[in-house]
C-alpha cells in the first residue's frame, strides 16, 4: 500500500489492564480517477472492543494499491 489515511474516533476510555481487540473490514476497491499509475484505492472500516465487548474505537480509512 502506498499512501493513505485513517480517521478514527475514540468512543469510551481504555484503562490499564484492559484487553483490546482491533479489527479492520475491507469494504472495497475503487479506481483512483486521473491516476497515471493505474492504482486503485482500498477502503476499510476499523473498530476496537474491550474485554467486555464494548466498542472503544470506530473509524474508516483508505490506501492506494498497485493494480
Amino acid at each position: 500500500m502506498a499512501g493513505g489515511r485513517l480517521d478514527v474516533r475514540f468512543l469510551r476510555p481504555v484503562h490499564c489492564g484492559d484487553t483490546i481487540t482491533a479489527e479492520a473490514t475491507l469494504e472495497g476497491f475503487h479506481a483512483e480517477p486521473d491516476d497515471a499509475w493505474g492504482r486503485v484505492r482500498a477502503t476499510f472500516t476499523v473498530a476496537a472492543h474491550n474485554q467486555l465487548g464494548q466498542q472503544t474505537l470506530a473509524g474508516e480509512g483508505s490506501g492506494l494499491c498497485a493494480r
